[in-house]
């Protein structure tokens, strides 16, 4: 019976030993990348966890508030896996820009795969990694004044998006 509660003992000892390395890898693993705009926009600020989220399928997601002038921005882009078929797409929105809380602007750009777009969107991994290197034309803008281009540079690793 003594035999039998050591033994119970150093399996729970294990046990949580495992989960405070796993815990402990799952901390360095956490990452942040860099995402820059210029051009219509001009800001300079990390994402990680809390601002992007991987996938569905070859895509991100990233929301950001209190950047660039706008009161919230919206990124999504998603690419066809690598071989595949298929359009590259990468949309921006910003809404409330400083001055006119109602000013709502839409970036766009899309191209398909197999037109050389394997150099400005590269999004693997099911979104956990990528880069994106590209120039969004103004698709349209609602109260608020025409704006210019605006340029993305973003890099990002797995343990950026969630």
């Amino acid at each position: 019976m003594r035999r039998m509660r050591q033994g119970v003992a150093a399996a729970i000892a294990v046990g949580i030993l495992l989960a405070a390395a796993s815990s402990a890898a799952g901390a360095r693993t956490a990452s942040t990348g860099i995402l820059t705009f210029s051009g219509g926009i001009r800001a300079h600020t990390k994402i990680d966890r809390s601002s992007c989220t991987a996938g569905p399928g070859n895509g991100i997601r990233i929301t950001l508030a209190n950047v660039g002038g706008w009161a919230s921005l919206f990124l999504t882009a998603s690419a066809p896996a690598q071989g595949k078929k298929g359009t590259a797409k990468v949309s921006l929105q910003g809404t409330g820009a400083s001055g006119n809380d109602y000013a709502i602007a839409v970036w766009s750009w899309s191209k398909p795969a197999s037109s050389g777009t394997a150099k400005q969107v590269q999004i693997a991994n099911k979104g956990t990694q990528g880069t994106l290197k590209l120039k969004l034309p103004l698709a349209g803008v609602d109260d608020g004044p025409t704006l210019p281009d605006v340029a993305v540079a973003l890099k990002w690793a797995p343990g950026t998006c969630a």
